[in-house]
């Protein structure tokens, strides 16, 4: 099980360096004609989605598949845009792992948490924050 962590670790962190890339890169206006986009399909899903509810499903996918491939998806798309970061992880672990609403919501919670402080980390030390800063002080640059 450790390895397994370990490995959804590494493709966690090389996912949120790619996003921290891309967002560097893509058009400001691109990304805020995305964001309510983004933000409607994850409404339409829990809307049109099959019942989630108090009792457990069964597991689609093994959790091997799952922590690299669908923690490494969230993780991109949480440095690239974020908004709903936590919605998508709750679909994830409902709907991939089978578990109900709120063992769901509590996983999410708590991987959306150490997501968030794994991307502030990443944008730390990747000096964007500085520059953040200096354009809010002197919007001409």
């Amino acid at each position: 099980m450790s390895r397994l962590c370990s490995r959804g670790r590494l493709v966690r962190r090389f996912a949120r360096r790619l996003a921290l890339i891309a967002v560097q890169r893509i058009d400001t206006g691109v990304l805020r004609r995305a964001i309510p986009l983004v933000l409607i399909a994850v409404a339409l899903y829990f809307l049109f989605s099959p019942r989630l509810g108090d009792e457990d499903g069964r597991s689609r996918v093994p959790m091997a598949v799952f922590a690299p491939v669908a923690s490494g998806g969230i993780a991109f798309y949480d440095g690239l845009l974020g908004l709903g970061t936590g919605a998508f992880l709750v679909a994830a672990t409902a709907g991939l792992l089978g578990q109900n609403l709120r063992a769901a919501t509590a996983h999410a919670k708590l991987l959306n948490f150490a997501s968030n402080v794994g991307h502030s980390l990443s944008s730390c030390l990747a000096a964007t924050w500085y520059g953040r800063l200096v354009s809010l002080w002197r919007p001409d640059r």
